[in-house]
């Protein structure tokens, strides 16, 4: 009877640990709710804070940590760069409501192994926890789209005369800073809006503007627009 105890013991079921990380107590619930409605999930820890994430993820070594963007004292990009500076294999995966080009490139970079819209319905958020824990990607359908969006913008000229950023040699970055500037946004906007520094923007501006031989950024937003390098912004009627 010992030696079947001691045997039972041995194999028992482990769960999958899971950190928890979102600003809104509502919402934070409603996650948890959801994920523990799956057998296999153990909800380890939770926060409201994304200074706390990195102490839990020391103290639970959980095997996914959901993030939204938005949280106080360190949003959940930063979280994301930190927890892969101190672990390469951690599993994240985004909640949150924020999506655009700029954020979801923004996530990957950061290490984001999936990016889901919390109005998701409740089996799109398991099946993503279950596929990110297990090292695989997962991303739900408004997601794709915008994947497949900035795809097409990126590699699919609206026209085969119009010259490409590579063809003026600018990066995708510079390409991203440059429509901005178009666009009429300053450079703290830029900043801002990328989560990147302000210095780090006005190199780019100026790697921009060597690149195209030209010296300020009236004649950047002129050069853009002739050479259809960027589509002029839409005037308010």
């Amino acid at each position: 009877m010992l030696l079947l105890i001691i045997t039972l013991r041995r194999f028992t079921y482990m769960k999958t640990p899971i950190l928890v990380a979102d600003e809104h107590e509502i919402m934070r619930s409603g996650i948890v709710s959801a994920l523990s409605s799956y057998k296999d999930f153990d909800i380890v820890a939770e926060t409201d804070n994304g200074s706390d994430v990195l102490f839990l993820y020391r103290e639970h070594r959980p095997s996914l940590v959901t993030l939204d963007i938005s949280l106080p004292g360190m949003n959940g990009l930063e979280v994301a760069r930190e927890l892969r500076r101190e672990d390469p294999d951690v599993k994240i995966m985004f909640l949150t409501m924020q999506l655009n080009e700029n954020l979801l490139v923004q996530a990957l970079r950061a290490g984001a192994k999936g990016y889901i819209i919390k109005n998701a319905e409740r089996n799109i958020l398991v099946e993503g926890a279950k596929a990110v824990s297990r090292g695989r990607t997962y991303f739900n359908e408004p997601v794709l789209r915008i994947m497949a969006d900035f795809y097409v913008t990126q590699h699919v000229p609206d026209d085969l005369n119009t010259k490409s950023a590579h063809d003026f040699g600018l990066t995708g970055r510079e390409m991203e800073i440059l429509n901005m500037i178009v666009e009429s946004m300053t450079s703290q906007d830029i900043a801002d809006k990328l989560y990147i520094s302000l210095r780090t923007v006005e190199t780019h501006r100026s790697n921009i503007m060597q690149k195209l031989g030209l010296k300020n950024s009236a004649a950047l937003v002129r050069f853009a627009i002739e050479n259809g390098i960027c589509v002029p912004p839409r005037q308010v009627v």
